[in-house]
C-alpha cells in the first residue's frame, strides 16, 4: 500500500519556524490501519477534511 506523503513521518529541526514534531498524521494513519479503518483526506477550497471510516 502506497502512503501519501502527508501521512509519512518527518523530522523538523529545533529552530524551525513552525511547531510540531511531524508525527501526528503518521500516528493517526497507523492507528487506523491497526484497526482496519480507513483514513482519507480531501483538499477543500477553505481547508482540508480528514475522515475516519470505521
Amino acid at each position: 500500500m502506497e502512503r501519501l506523503p502527508l501521512f509519512k513521518r518527518f523530522w523538523r529541526a529545533p529552530d524551525a519556524a513552525h511547531d510540531g514534531a511531524g508525527l501526528g498524521l503518521a500516528i493517526c494513519k497507523e492507528i487506523a490501519v491497526a484497526h482496519e479503518w480507513r483514513l482519507t483526506v480531501s483538499s477543500l477550497l477553505s481547508g482540508t477534511s480528514f475522515i475516519v471510516w470505521l
